[in-house]
């Protein structure tokens, strides 16, 4: 297509299509036929450390039905410039963006190409209220997510060779998480099926945790699952679980509230997409190779990562994350495929220190820095029971 027809070029997620996406789309035609590039879920993954509440082909669909849209693609690279194989090749007048969206990088490559630059403010339509997506994510009703420190101790399989702890910290997301990245998805779309997006203000988190557990192991069950999930999900703040040998449930838990200690872990801790676990692996457990030695050495560690916390020290925490990895990787060979442990190699030489949450195969890993890094995002530890 020629400029004719493509004279306007412009870009976003467009997630949970709302009256300010059409408005905004609407100014933008006032330049010319318009041509959007919306981001994909890999993108958003890449760029945020999650996925859009709705797919990417779903986006797309409801970007193109509009009739201000004349033409529609998903970006075919990734970062904040994944629309420039697009611009290169419809050669637009303009590039029209919002003004939240206004970057030095986007300024620089339209002025490479002879591209308009057009920045437009946030504007409802007439009587309409404002909208973002931001906004809408915070009004829907969401379930936590756990992150796990450590690992395996709550299976038979280890922890009939050697005691253990583990970490849990449930946490919160404006928007959807990436699946099968070591999170308590699976956990959590239960609970979801059980009792809808928000969790029961009645029940104690222990009973929560009881009855989702028992609806995870029915009978018919052979290898049931372990408590990790359903316990760090529903407990606000960060759990340390100690296990006795062969046992399901911790036989002990200290935890962390304190506002002042979850404030400082929040503005260390992060998350990080270390890319997605490959399609048909097989389960890491199968690859088990448990001693007393690597079980005791996963435990200092765990119990050095809780320390950290209460003192809030973070190179001790950094340094406590990366030796609970290696331990992991020793218990379970293949906790981590070769290109995530690439990714992770890579974010402890750069930062304090990481490892993957999760039972291994890759998703996402927990990063210990003093200032945001480069690629990742923060999170929100849950301060409440309901």
């Amino acid at each position: 297509m020629g400029n004719a027809t493509m004279s306007v070029l412009v870009t976003g997620f467009f997630d949970l299509l709302h009256s300010g996406h059409v408005r905004f789309l609407e100014r933008a035609a006032e330049f010319g036929p318009v041509t959007v590039v919306v981001g994909s879920d890999d993108n958003s993954l890449h760029l945020k450390g999650r996925l859009p509440l709705c797919r990417e082909d779903e986006r797309l669909y409801m970007v193109r039905s509009l009739g201000v849209v004349s033409h529609a693609v998903l970006d075919e690279e990734l970062g904040r410039l994944g629309f420039a194989s697009e611009m290169r090749r419809c050669k637009p007048k303009y590039f029209v963006i919002n003004a939240d969206g206004d970057d030095v990088e986007k300024r620089k490559l339209c002025e490479e190409h002879g591209v308009e630059y057009v920045v437009l403010e946030r504007l409802p339509a007439t009587g309409l209220p404002a909208r973002s997506t931001v906004a809408w994510r915070d009004e829907i009703p969401k379930l936590p997510y756990k992150i796990g420190i450590g690992g395996f101790v709550d299976q038979p399989k280890i922890g009939n060779v050697h005691p253990g702890s583990v970490i849990v910290i449930s946490i919160e997301a404006d928007a959807e998480l990436d699946r099968f990245s070591g999170l308590a998805t699976s956990t959590r779309d239960l609970t979801l099926d059980l009792f809808g997006p928000r969790l029961p203000a009645w029940m104690t988190p222990q009973r929560l945790a009881e009855i989702v557990f028992a609806c995870e192991n029915p009978p018919s069950r052979k290898h049931l699952s372990g408590t990790m999930d359903p316990l760090g999900l529903f407990f606000p703040g960060v759990s340390r679980l100690d296990y006795a040998n062969g046992e399901y449930w911790p036989v002990s838990t200290e935890r962390l509230v304190d506002d002042v200690n979850l404030d400082w872990l929040q503005s260390v801790l992060y998350l990080a997409q270390t890319g997605r676990r490959p399609p048909g692996m097989p389960s890491p457990m199968d690859t088990a190779k448990p001693t007393k030695e690597n079980i005791g050495r996963m435990d200092s560690a765990v119990r050095k990562a809780f320390s950290a916390m209460q003192e809030m020290n973070a190179p001790m925490l950094g340094q406590a994350l990366t030796e609970c990895y290696l331990a992991c990787t020793e218990i379970i060979p293949a906790f981590a495929p070769p290109h995530v442990q690439q990714a992770l190699e890579s974010l402890q030489e750069q930062y304090l220190g990481a490892g993957l949450t999760g039972a291994g195969g890759g998703g996402y890993a927990v990063v210990i820095s003093e200032s945001p890094p480069q690629e990742g995002m923060g999170v929100r530890i849950r301060r409440q029971e309901a």
